[in-house]
């Protein structure tokens, strides 16, 4: 089974100075994605190690971001079947 993500909208970080995962393995995902035409945005911190944790609250741009996703409007593939995601009421 494999699940498409080329409609999920995903927004990838990753500090270019982290020790412990190379940041060419999420460079690698986010261009076999883009490959496929996924909706994928990727931002790579130029000045960051592995812990980014604090990332969401020095980045209001990253709420606004995801606020301006829309569920509704995704579509997930599973094998060859496809489900639209349910929408919120």
């Amino acid at each position: 089974m494999y699940i498409a993500f080329e409609n999920t909208p995903i927004w990838a970080f990753h500090g270019a100075i982290d020790k412990r995962i190379p940041v060419t393995k999420t460079e690698r995902i986010v261009n076999a994605l883009q490959k496929q035409n996924g909706n994928i945005k990727f931002t790579k911190l130029e000045d960051k190690g592995h812990m980014i944790y604090d990332l969401y609250e020095t980045n209001p741009e990253i709420f606004k971001w995801m606020l301006q996703q829309n569920a509704a409007n995704h579509v997930i593939r599973r094998n060859e079947e496809t489900h639209k995601t349910p929408a919120k009421k």
